[in-house]
């Protein structure tokens, strides 16, 4: 039997776990008791799109899924945690994915009626989700499920194309302009092994 598109079970709202963290003045993000660090000495290592991050909300997450589901969430790490660099695998996955990021913003996918589309069953999905998780109405739960045309939605259910969409509404933390320069400077950065401060 083909397992369902639909979500059924309620997803628990989850909170950044808590860490101990300060701000030096320049703020700076100073983390205590951090996962990246053995007896307060940072891993200087690179992470590769298989690495499993052992920390944040994203416990148990790898990288590759991090860039997939919150890629705002991914520039941070290599951002502000001290000697968190990527490898170049990642970083050309990251370009790869940021690109169709862009284009899933640009105006002229009117251009385009299949992706159009396709953006359009994501967002009923996504309004689908919401009642479930939070909604007080079956009907409205009901009707946004009745919207989606299942048998088109299964060729991208779980594939990229739908984690990047579902990233497009719901991911707005950096606009695709700081997401670039973001990027370029993590690439610049790898390039001559520093870290961005």
């Amino acid at each position: 039997m083909k397992k369902s598109i639909f979500r059924t079970e309620k997803i628990p709202y989850t909170e950044e776990s808590i860490q101990n963290y300060d701000f030096n003045s320049s703020t700076n993000l100073i983390f205590k008791n951090h996962k990246t660090h053995d007896n307060g000495i940072a891993r200087g290592r690179k992470y590769s799109l298989d690495t499993v991050i052992k920390f944040s909300i994203f416990k148990g997450y790898t990288i590759k899924q991090i860039i997939e589901t919150d890629f705002d969430y991914f520039l941070w790490f290599g951002r502000k945690v001290t000697n968190f660099t990527y490898d170049e695998k990642v970083l050309n996955y990251a370009e790869e994915c940021l690109t169709k990021l862009i284009n899933l913003s640009n105006s002229r996918i009117e251009k385009f009626p299949k992706l159009k589309y396709l953006k359009n069953q994501v967002r009923l999905m996504l309004k689908y989700e919401h009642e479930l998780d939070f909604g007080t109405n079956p009907h409205s739960k009901n009707g946004y499920k009745l919207m989606i045309n299942v048998e088109e939605y299964e060729k991208i259910h779980n594939k990229l194309i739908e984690k990047l969409i579902k990233q497009y509404f719901t991911k707005l933390s950096y606009s695709n302009e700081f997401r670039a320069k973001y990027l370029k400077e993590l690439k610049k950065n790898t390039e001559h092994n520093t870290v961005y401060n």
